[in-house]
């Protein structure tokens, strides 16, 4: 699309993430096409839409029109493309898939999987942390680099845990201290294989079966089994980045066999684990998915 017809007013890069404000005024169809990359999109709508269409893989996804604060959730591994009539204007967030993760880790949250990808979602909270940061977007005036890793910070836990099954809780009252989080986290993750009886748990951190299952589901928002079911699911996507058999990450993973991973894989991230693979290796080589 001609440079006059789209307006690029500013992007501003934060920790783990980019952001980008795009407009456009003209009365002309406009047609995007997404860049294949190993990352996620994530796009705010500040402005309702009367006419938009987005197709990935040929197929058509979405048609109708969106309304203001509307925010819709792409895995750019695949190849999107967007048909809108103007006028829009609209934030984009790019999250880079390895730099999502290590937030996650970081906070001690190494059971993060993936985003749930979707359109045309209503997010107000989101838009209302966009729009605390449209001064700093369109350079309108200094911002501090405190006040913009806050913001960041904002967003990424607001992100993953209403798309990325994550939870941290609003204070430590009735959950696991610090300490004990991540001990509980450490013993189950050297548990991939096989299973950690709760009892054990509960005895390392000095509770009884019952409080600390409690306090456990109060801390991670899941149970101690569930969190290690998910666990395993994000080391087998690591895995699947590397050469090793699919029946051998199933096998180091957990799983009972490749079947099991299957079904677990597809039932969480919506896909096959060979199809995530191709993907993956289709974006780190910059290329189409197979089928475009």
């Amino acid at each position: 699309m001609p440079e006059s017809l789209l307006k690029q007013v500013s992007r501003l890069d934060l920790p783990f993430m980019s952001i980008e404000r795009c407009s456009c005024t003209e009365s002309i169809q406009v047609t995007e096409r997404s860049e294949n990359a190993d990352a996620f999109l994530i796009q705010v709508h500040l402005i309702g839409i009367d006419s938009y269409r987005v197709s990935s893989s040929g197929q058509e996804i979405f048609s109708g029109c969106l309304p203001e604060a509307t925010i819709s959730i792409r895995d750019m591994r695949r190849n999107w493309v967007e048909v809108i009539e103007p006028p829009f204007d609209r934030i984009s967030i790019r999250l880079n898939f390895d730099e999502l993760r290590l937030f996650a880790v970081q906070l001690g949250r190494p059971e993060f999987i993936s985003l749930c990808c979707m359109e045309k979602a209503q997010d107000m909270s989101l838009n209302g942390l966009v729009s605390a940061l449209m001064p700093a977007i369109s350079l309108q005036q200094q911002t501090s680099a405190v006040f913009l890793e806050q913001m960041a910070m904002a967003m990424l836990i607001h992100i993953t845990v209403n798309y990325g099954r994550l939870y941290f809780p609003p204070h430590r009252k009735g959950a696991l201290s610090a300490q004990n989080e991540a001990r509980a986290v450490e013993i189950l993750k050297t548990h991939v294989v096989g299973e950690v009886p709760l009892v054990e748990l509960a005895k390392a951190c000095g509770f009884s079966r019952s409080y600390f299952g409690k306090a456990f589901k109060n801390t991670f928002g899941k149970s101690s089994h569930r969190w290690l079911s998910e666990y395993r699911l994000a080391k087998a996507s690591e895995l699947l980045k590397t050469d090793m058999a699919i029946s051998q990450i199933a096998h180091e993973c957990g799983f009972s066999d490749q079947s099991h991973l299957t079904r677990s894989f597809t039932e969480i991230v919506g896909e096959t684990p060979g199809a995530w693979r191709r993907l993956f290796r289709a974006s780190a080589l910059g290329k189409p998915e197979m089928g475009q």
